[in-house]
């Protein structure tokens, strides 16, 4: 987990976690006072013995206001980013998950703090590269949501999420829960498939 800056480990045999000493990371020094990356999407990745982090809030790293592709060594306790040439636009709340068929990683969504997205992307783990796929259906933008992985069918499943309130209220929520849906996702024909609407 990365809460705050603080890289942390659980082990489920012991059940305690503990805190890494990372350096160099992704929460650098800015001016006077620190600053840490918060809201990224955290993923394995086993081809690698990797961590893949990807966009988050609080800190900006370039002209786009992205932090960019980070990979965190499991060996070496350190942080490393990638710089490269494409990969998704700027977002946080947008989690990944990885598919062991393809060796690749899949986002969908997220959060730009004025927009929401509804973008589908892998990464692939052999190539470190990311490729922005363009199916014909797709989930509504969100954020929050969850995705998983279905051993058996070898679907990428996401759950739920969260999108903008229309009210102009100053005391309004700016977020609502959209109504609960389960979507699946087939990496191998680039397809989503809307499962079940529960209302």
């Amino acid at each position: 987990a990365l809460v705050c800056g603080r890289v942390l480990v659980y082990s489920p045999k012991a059940r305690t976690w503990e805190e890494l000493r990372a350096q160099p990371g992704p929460m650098p020094e800015v001016g006077s006072s620190k600053t840490s990356l918060n809201w990224s999407a955290l993923c394995a990745d086993p081809v690698n013995r990797e961590l893949v982090l990807f966009g988050g809030g609080g800190v900006v790293y370039n002209e786009s206001g992205s932090p960019g592709t980070w990979v965190f060594s499991t060996e070496t306790s350190t942080w490393r980013k990638l710089d490269l040439q494409v990969e998704p636009s700027p977002r946080a709340l947008s989690p990944m998950v990885f598919d062991p068929a393809s060796r690749k990683i899949v986002l969908f969504g997220g959060e730009r703090l004025d927009q929401l997205h509804a973008d589908t992307w892998l990464y692939d783990c052999a190539t470190r590269t990311w490729e922005e796929r363009k199916p014909a259906v797709s989930p509504s933008p969100r954020y929050g949501h969850a995705l998983l992985r279905l051993p058996k069918s070898g679907r990428i499943v996401l759950l739920g999420g969260k999108t903008y309130t229309s009210s102009t209220s100053y005391m309004a929520n700016l977020y609502r829960r959209l109504p609960f849906e389960m979507w699946s996702y087939n990496i191998a024909a680039n397809s989503w498939s809307l499962i079940k609407n529960y209302g």
